[in-house]
């Protein structure tokens, strides 16, 4: 007998948390109904023909209320929310459900726990919470009704193109920065303070994300005035995944660009990851992260760490022993994950 369930993402982010635990579903005999924002369509139509999708414009109530009435026509029991916080999830989850339906939830920030009166509303509904990674997991106190743990979404499809992708590396060393360009999440200026001190040769510094949106015109502008452009490759829209990949496959370093006094940093440091952070694990592609992380307990990706420019420079041009690794196992996340599911249907 097929097992059902659903998977839910209300916002426009964090798709790349959903693939993982389709495989994880998938290679456990459940049937998964994809249930997401229709700004996803093209981001997450790869994810498999076995699927079924659904999308909803979130942006209107409506759409909350014709999720809950599919929910109570398929007669499902199991309802997993790939983000369990915010206002929407907070909204849908103030609607009326029978007892029958079991809401699981990924918390990507696990200080709302403790902190977020939306949270504990939400909290009500969701009893079983994921998290991202183990560091995540063991900065949360116990709780009597609440129970916990983590996963790594570190796997991903292999995308296509139709276009055969016509960029060359050559002796290029390639330092990746895959997300938004958007300064509240990571220190450019460090970056271009580095390249006035250190301009070195065949470095190149991939923005790995549309520069359209966010900081992305303004940052790109910064590189141009400070005539910095033979050290950078960036885009003007949307990335593709076959191209978000490539990069990915090519990258020598993956650079957060999280320091001390970036916007959030301690929340990085203790309870959100970077989505940068599973893409070292997926990849085998190590992440140079700034030591406020180093030591950090449950910190299991591949990294090196630097403290200023002169370490961060040292690091790119010798090799050295990666510091933190860990090896990625399918079966030992894909157990984890369903084990927790099982155990709390219980």
């Amino acid at each position: 007998m097929i097992k059902e369930i659903i998977l839910i993402e209300f916002s426009s982010s964090h798709t790349e948390c959903l693939y993982s635990q389709i495989l994880f579903l998938r290679e456990a005999g459940y049937h998964i109904t994809l249930i997401c924002d229709r700004k996803l369509r093209q981001i997450v139509q790869d994810f498999g023909k076995d699927i079924t999708f659904l999308f909803f414009d979130f942006g209107k109530l409506i759409s909350l209320l014709r999720v809950r009435s599919f929910l109570l026509q398929q007669n499902v029991e199991i309802v997993i929310l790939n983000t369990a916080q915010g206002s929407i999830p907070l909204k849908f989850l103030s609607l009326h459900f029978p007892r029958r339906i079991r809401f699981y939830g990924t918390i990507h920030n696990v200080h709302k726990i403790e902190t977020s009166l939306g949270q504990k509303i939400i909290s009500r509904k969701v009893r079983s919470y994921f998290v991202l990674s183990k560091y995540q997991f063991l900065q949360i106190p116990e709780y009597r009704n609440l129970s916990f743990i983590y996963f790594n979404p570190s796997f991903f499809p292999a995308y296509e193109s139709s276009e055969k992708i016509l960029v060359e590396k050559g002796n290029e060393t390639w330092v990746v920065i895959p997300g938004a360009l958007e300064y509240k999440r990571r220190d450019y200026d460090f970056l271009f303070d580095f390249l006035k001190s250190h301009p070195l040769e065949n470095l190149k510094f991939i923005l790995l994300g549309n520069g359209s949106k966010g900081d992305g015109q303004y940052i790109i502008n910064k590189i141009k005035a400070y005539q910095f452009e033979r050290f950078f490759s960036f885009f003007d829209d949307f990335v593709p995944n076959s191209l978000f990949q490539f990069y990915l496959q090519k990258a020598d370093y993956l650079l957060p660009l999280i320091h001390p006094d970036t916007a959030g940093a301690e929340n990085y440091a203790k309870y959100k990851i970077s989505g940068i952070f599973p893409l070292s694990l997926a990849y085998d592609v190590p992440l140079v992260c700034h030591d406020i992380f180093e030591g950090t307990a449950g910190f299991e990706y591949p990294a090196f760490f630097y403290s200023n420019k002169e370490d961060l420079r040292n690091i790119i041009r010798e090799k050295q022993t990666i510091r933190h690794s860990s090896s990625l196992s399918f079966d030992n996340e894909k157990s984890r994950y369903i084990q927790f599911l099982e155990k709390n249907q219980d």
